[in-house]
């Protein structure tokens, strides 16, 4: 093997790892958010449509990070404010933005 070569395959490492590293500080920064919300709404004690979006952002964060039985956890949670919102649409949309998260 060449020395460019060994250059080349070394740079595309290096590019990955720094991709990789990249896309994780963005799923932990998803992940801070997420518990944040969900720390103003209990908080606030504020509606439950807002606490269902807060489990949902949490979710799809541990999804994100691999964290899937966290990940099912949070949604099952977010189901048990569902039956809370009085509004029929926005339970339905509620509901349909919760069964859409994929846990990979």
């Amino acid at each position: 093997m060449r020395w460019y070569q060994v250059y080349i395959l070394v740079t595309l490492k290096i590019e990955r790892m720094n991709l990789d590293d990249s896309t994780r500080a963005n799923n932990i920064l998803a992940y801070y958010y997420a518990k944040r919300c969900l720390s103003v709404s209990i908080d606030n004690q504020i509606e439950p449509f807002y606490f269902i979006y807060a489990y949902e952002a949490l979710s799809r964060a541990n999804a994100l990070l691999g964290r899937h039985d966290l990940s099912k956890g949070q949604v099952e949670q977010a189901n048990e404010f569902a039956h809370k919102v009085k509004d029929k649409k926005s339970k339905e949309m509620l509901i349909k933005d919760l069964q859409m998260i994929d846990f990979l």
